[in-house]
C-alpha cells in the first residue's frame, strides 16, 4: 500500500473540508427524506414529489462525494489522519471509515436517488 506523503497540503484540507461540508449537506437532506417518506406513508401520500426534490437538491454533492471514494483521494485523506498529519481542529467525519459508505448505502436504499451516483 502506498505510503502517505510527509506533510499535508493546503489543497489537501480545502478538499477534506469541502468533502466535510458535502457529506453533512447529503446527510441532512437523506435523513429529510427518510423522515418525509416515513410521514408521507403514515398519511398516504405518494413519496415521489420529495424524493424527487430532494435529488434535484443533493445530485451535484452525491456525485462529488462518489468521486471522492473513487478516486483515491479518499484514501489519501485517510492516511494522512491515520499517520497523525491533519491539524488537530480539521472536522474530519468524512474520513471516518464508515460514514461516507454508509451514506451512499442509504441513497441507494431510497430508490429515486440511487441513480444520481451510479457509476455509468
Amino acid at each position: 500500500m502506498p505510503q502517505a506523503k510527509q506533510h499535508c497540503s493546503a489543497a489537501d484540507i480545502k478538499r477534506i473540508k469541502r468533502m466535510e461540508k458535502r457529506l453533512i449537506h447529503v446527510r441532512e437532506a437523506v435523513d429529510e427524506l427518510f423522515k418525509a417518506q416515513h410521514n408521507n406513508h403514515q398519511e398516504g401520500r405518494p413519496e415521489t414529489d420529495v424524493s424527487q426534490m430532494l435529488c434535484d437538491n443533493i445530485q451535484k454533492d452525491i456525485a462529488a462525494l462518489k468521486d471522492y471514494m473513487d478516486s483515491g483521494d479518499w484514501q489519501h485523506d485517510y492516511e494522512l489522519d491515520e499517520a497523525g498529519l491533519l491539524p488537530q481542529n480539521l472536522k474530519r467525519g468524512i474520513l471516518s471509515q464508515d460514514s461516507l459508505w454508509n451514506l451512499l448505502e442509504d441513497i441507494r436504499s431510497i430508490g429515486p436517488l440511487s441513480d444520481s451516483h451510479r457509476a455509468e
